[in-house]
């Protein structure tokens, strides 16, 4: 079984998401989730896929697990569960579950390393939380960064088991 790892950027309440994006784009975060990602497989629910603007990351294998049997993208394999999606990653040696919600949870036992992006805020209106990560040991710890458009405090934090 390949490294299964997460990335997500999470503020001070775990908050990833309202409405089915984002709650921030900060350019540093975007360029480092850039970095650690390509020539990787990257693992999506269907929202995150919608998400994305062109429906797929290029220079990676993206796999969209979902429970619609009727969901196709361009350049996207799709799975309908867990299992199937280790079926697919079998032989890989490193992949990457990039959310939402529901896929972070149904992945995160089975990871070994989660990547975070920590904003230094709370965003009241999220409505999508990265699921609790108990018995994690923070392994690296960057500076705190600013990011010039937002001004969002941030920093990035890796988690092992």
């Amino acid at each position: 079984m390949p490294i299964i790892n997460v990335i997500a950027a999470v503020d001070r309440n775990r908050a990833i998401g309202f409405q089915g994006d984002q709650l921030a784009y900060i350019s540093q975060d975007l360029q480092r989730f850039k970095e650690l990602t390509l020539e990787k497989t990257v693992i999506m629910g269907r929202r995150t896929n919608l998400a994305l603007p062109k429906r797929k990351l290029p220079r990676r294998r993206n796999i969209v697990l979902t429970r619609g049997a009727s969901f196709s993208a361009d350049g996207v394999e799709v799975a309908s569960s867990v299992d199937e999606v280790l079926r697919m990653i079998e032989g890989e040696s490193e992949v990457f579950v990039i959310g939402g919600a529901q896929v972070y949870e149904a992945f995160l036992p089975l990871a070994s390393r989660l990547y975070l992006t920590i904003i230094d805020f709370s965003f009241p209106s999220a409505d999508a939380f990265f699921p609790p990560f108990d018995g994690w040991r923070s392994v690296s710890k960057s500076d705190v960064f600013t990011d010039p458009k937002s001004g969002l405090n941030f920093h990035y934090e890796t988690f092992e088991r």
